[in-house]
């Protein structure tokens, strides 16, 4: 692997992209989590298309990850995942994560500590569906599934030199999503409106 790899500029690598409730494992809603991540509509298939050029149409091909970025997103949310607070529902109501996070949180320290300098998934472009909908696919041991929280990264797409090979290699980088937002997931069969901010519990 390259020392400093350079990366390619593209205008979709502009584009920034939530890990939403539905797209996540360890989540608030119901569910197991969907295998597909929203690139974009219609207006974006253009810049889809050039971006995710050969070798990565239509067939499975790996995404990478570094180590460094995602640890320092990791602890950025340490003190959540250690001391968890629930989030307001549009009725008034709170409603908190079942799963243990402090937990959680230390396999997934483990997991990336022991890990290489780049951490690489299987995913998969697929065709716009009805709608003009374009999704990746990401299978559920990706790093962006396991790991992180619903609404608390954004994602990028750059393409940079990690090989000694004749094409760029895709590398996928996490930045925190800490803006206070409201969202519908799905809560005992109905959709609500759940207000996320992981830096102030509301509790207070």
């Amino acid at each position: 692997m390259d020392v400093s790899p350079k990366i390619f500029v593209h205008p979709f690598s502009n584009k920034e992209i939530a890990l939403v409730d539905s797209f996540v494992l360890t989540k608030l809603g119901e569910g197991h989590g969907e295998s597909t991540l929203y690139l974009g509509g219609k207006g974006a298939h253009e810049n889809i298309s050039s971006f995710f050029d050969t070798p990565y149409k239509e067939k499975m091909f790996k995404v990478y990850f570094s180590k460094e970025n995602l640890l320092k997103v990791l602890i950025f949310y340490q003190a959540f995942y250690k001391n968890p607070h629930s989030f307001y529902m549009s009725d008034g109501r709170l409603i908190g994560f079942k799963d243990n996070l402090a937990h959680h949180y230390d396999e997934c320290l483990n997991k990336l500590n022991a890990s290489d300098e780049y951490i690489s998934n299987e995913v998969e472009l697929l065709n716009p569906d009805s709608q003009s909908r374009q999704y990746l696919r990401v299978f559920a041991g990706s790093i962006l599934r396991e790991i992180f929280l619903p609404y608390s990264v954004k994602i990028f797409f750059t393409k940079i030199h990690l090989h000694n090979n004749s094409y760029l290699d895709m590398l996928i980088k996490c930045s925190p999503y800490i803006a206070a937002k409201k969202h519908h997931i799905k809560v005992g069969g109905k959709s609500v409106k759940v207000e996320f901010n992981y830096l102030n519990n509301s509790n207070e």
